[in-house]
């Protein structure tokens, strides 16, 4: 819903994010509720893993939102280029991202839309995740019951997709579904169509681990992690 532009902040002398909604949306009242609530828990929240909210407000094209700007690439964006992360980088990302989600979960915040495309990566390899247009926090309405499903079904806990509400046995899937896609350099299910990786997700399928030779390289341990967070049932799922 939201677009982001490299900005020179004049009276700081530097370089920011400046997050706006879409033009397309520019009217859309849930696109400019969704900016309006990023910017309101961003303001409350501090962790090494969450890029900082600089400065909040709005002009005649909208809200907007000024963020310190993340000289790196998001782990989509190394996956495309570069193919898998290296285990020892791998290792620094997912110890960052499961210390940011400890965080948030403590504070009762539902990121609700992890994925490779939302975690940037600085210069010294730190995870930072970004996008809470879509977080649910305790005083959220609840999303039960709802036709409309939040989150992009690659990572996309399979109880999420039969209507259960999102909780963190579901955000536990989403960073495992991440965290295997930037691994192993492939999401854990996939399908020719989305139609398709729905309708195979809604069966619940248990994961599997490649046989390829980054996979066979991956260490027991954390291969029965993975495996374990991305559980079809929930309560199978680690959640410390």
């Amino acid at each position: 819903m939201g677009e982001v532009f490299l900005a020179w902040d004049q009276k700081e002398h530097r370089l920011v994010a400046l997050k706006s909604v879409n033009p397309e949306l520019a009217d859309d009242p849930q696109a400019i509720q969704a900016l309006h609530k990023e910017g309101h828990l961003l303001h409350s929240l501090r962790h090494r893993n969450l890029v900082p909210l600089l400065d909040r407000g709005e002009e005649s094209f909208g809200p907007y939102l000024v963020l310190r700007h993340i000289r790196g690439a998001s782990v989509d964006e190394w996956l495309r280029d570069q193919g898998p992360i290296p285990y020892r980088s791998w290792l620094k990302i997912g110890a960052g991202l499961i210390s940011v989600l400890a965080y948030l979960h403590s504070h009762e915040i539902l990121h609700c839309d992890i994925k490779p495309q939302n975690v940037l990566l600085d210069r010294r390899g730190q995870p930072k995740l970004t996008d809470f247009g879509i977080a649910l926090t305790e005083s959220s309405e609840s999303t039960e019951g709802s036709d409309f499903i939040w989150g992009t079904p690659y990572y996309l806990a399979p109880e999420r997709l039969l209507g259960v509400p999102p909780d963190v046995s579901s955000e536990i899937y989403a960073l495992g579904a991440t965290l295997y896609h930037a691994l192993l350099g492939s999401p854990p299910h996939d399908a020719e169509t989305t139609e398709g990786l729905i309708d195979l997700l809604r069966t619940a399928p248990e994961p599997s681990w490649p046989d390829h030779a980054i996979a066979r390289d991956i260490p027991p341990p954390t291969r029965d992690l993975i495996l374990q967070m991305l559980s079809p049932d929930p309560s199978a799922r680690p959640t410390d």
